[in-house]
């Protein structure tokens, strides 16, 4: 079975842009245990699995997701994998929040989706080009 989505494509600038993207924090990803720093190819590759674990999880296009917990880095990652699903973060308490970000609810979400994307071919329809005319403005 294949979810209507197409393939995340990639540019000639993806590392350059993977670092526009995490606003020059430091590149983490969620692991057993804790966050540790990854190399820029990585760092998009688990935001991807991140994204789509968060479709798998039933958010929708165009909603919200609300992290707890998140330093400057944790929460550009997060960020990151929402800009794919086109969903939008904010920060919130622990009690109104819908994940921990200190938590293995991240990590969670990167393994299911990377499992689902393995399983049933459930791709990310968010171009590197679409990211980066939205971080700069252009209209090409």
């Amino acid at each position: 079975m294949r979810i209507g989505m197409t393939a995340l494509c990639y540019s000639d600038r993806q590392l350059e842009l993977v670092r526009k993207i995490s606003k020059g924090c430091t590149l983490v990803s969620p692991t057993e245990d804790g966050w540790i720093e990854v190399s820029p190819e990585e760092y998009e590759r688990q935001a991807r699995n991140l994204a789509c674990g968060l479709m798998v999880r039933g958010l929708k296009r165009g909603g919200s997701l609300t992290v707890s917990h998140a330093g400057e880095s944790e929460l550009a990652f997060i960020s990151f994998g929402c800009r794919l699903a086109h969903l939008s973060v904010c920060t919130g308490d622990a009690d109104s929040a819908d994940l921990d970000a200190s938590g293995k609810d991240i990590l969670y979400l990167v393994r299911i989706g990377y499992t689902w994307m393995n399983k049933y071919g459930l791709l990310i329809d968010r171009s590197f080009r679409e990211l980066e005319m939205s971080l700069t403005g252009d209209n090409i």
